[in-house]
């Protein structure tokens, strides 16, 4: 049996042992676990006790059982395609205390909207022909690398709640080329675009989540 038939059939034993430890040492403040590498490492003891140990990084990987590191921002903004060129960010997250080669995953959760209008109403409420959007983008030394996150609604008279989540292992490959430029010591960031007169990108609330593997 190849390596990933044996991670699927302990899986369901690692993945109880791991809600067994949350359950048990979750603070009732924070709703993400593990809080920090530590908790991982005890659950890698735990883990050890009954896995070989080359198995481990695997499944911590299948419970997605990682660190996090987040930035979040609650405040009102309006980009037009002026305030666009600047491509002033609403998040920015430094990166300069992590890691960057274990990073497993990127979340972004956007509450958004344009306008509300447009001289098309034939692409009202969907995502075709919309012109304000949402770019990542990785700044460093070397320069800077961004890729669309999303595009809000178009004409969408409502605030709507994006939620976009890469991965590391994403096979989109301009998901895999942003991956490759986060590096230690760069910045994260989120830029609310727009093109064209008469767009606008209304930015309620944003927040990023990186997750780091703690054990390799």
């Amino acid at each position: 049996m190849d390596i990933h038939g044996i991670c699927s059939r302990i899986y369901d034993s690692a993945s109880a042992a791991v809600k067994s430890l949350t359950v048990e040492s979750s603070p009732p403040e924070s709703s993400y676990f593990p809080r920090d590498a530590r908790d991982i490492y005890k659950t890698t003891f735990l883990l050890r006790q009954r896995l070989v140990l080359d198995l481990i990084p695997q499944i911590l990987d299948l419970a997605e059982y990682w660190t996090q590191t987040s930035v979040e921002r609650s405040a009102k903004i309006c980009v037009d395609d002026t305030s666009a060129a600047r491509e002033q960010p609403y998040l920015v997250l430094p990166l300069s205390q992590h890691d960057c080669r274990w990073i497993r995953k990127i979340c972004f959760t956007v509450e958004s909207c344009d306008q509300g209008w447009s001289s098309y109403p034939h692409d009202h409420g969907t995502y075709v022909n919309s012109w304000t959007w949402f770019d990542a983008k990785v700044k460093g030394p070397d320069g800077d690398f961004k890729h669309m996150v999303f595009a809000n609604v178009h004409a969408g008279r409502d605030y709507h709640i994006h939620r976009v989540q890469w991965t590391a292992d994403s096979t989109d490959e301009n998901e895999k080329k942003f991956f490759e430029h986060l590096l230690t010591g760069n910045e994260l960031s989120l830029v609310p675009m727009a093109r064209y007169a008469g767009w606008r990108n209304r930015v309620k609330n944003a927040r990023i989540d990186v997750y780091f593997a703690a054990v390799r």
